[in-house]
């Protein structure tokens, strides 16, 4: 029991808590917003992880933890679900890969009033490097827009999304209009 403990201390609680998943923040300045940015993430990033599964298994030696059936992983308002969750960390204790798999895996992410979704076969997660890696039947939404591909890579830092050539088919995109207030919509009538 105290050494699933202390694999749950050191391999799981930094689990999501390096995850700077999608942060926008809406800002006049560039300074203000990295600010808000930072504050954000700062927020979840301090609140405790709490992951299930049906199977654990860790080696502390390896840096390698591995959760099998129905995985659950929250953290503040980060939401990671799959079949399996393997976690990898590097010889300084930072985790460095994490890696969900299901049929659908699922992130979901909501850092303000635009909740951010996530699913592919494989999601790999590159904290260090603030890169997303969606991999077969790739799906991301945002802000009502859908992307769809083979393969998604996303961002969270710059939140620039790509979708490399695939001979496993295109990469779709729906884009909604976005509503524009004009000082005409605002103007009393007499």
């Amino acid at each position: 029991m105290k050494l699933i403990k202390r694999f749950f201390h050191l391999l799981i609680l930094p689990l999501l808590c390096l995850i700077p998943l999608i942060t926008p923040a809406q800002s006049i300045t560039p300074t203000a917003k990295k600010s808000a940015q930072t504050l954000e993430k700062n927020q979840d990033n301090q609140q405790s992880i709490k992951i299930t599964s049906d199977k654990f298994w860790a080696n502390n030696i390896q840096g390698i933890a591995i959760y099998t059936g129905n995985v659950l992983a929250d953290q503040g308002r980060r939401h990671l679900t799959g079949a399996k969750l393997t976690l990898y960390r590097n010889p300084q204790g930072q985790i460095n890969k994490i890696i969900a798999e299901g049929e659908p895996a699922q992130l979901r992410y909501q850092p303000k009033d635009k909740l951010m979704t996530a699913q592919a076969r494989t999601i790999t997660v590159y904290p260090q490097k603030h890169m997303i890696h969606l991999d077969g039947k790739a799906q991301l939404t945002q802000a009502g827009d859908l992307f769809s591909a083979p393969q998604i890579f996303y961002n969270t830092q710059t939140q620039v999304l790509t979708t490399p050539e695939s001979k496993q088919g295109r990469s779709h995109m729906v884009i909604e209009p976005k509503q524009v207030t004009t000082l005409a919509h605002h103007k009393a009538k007499p």
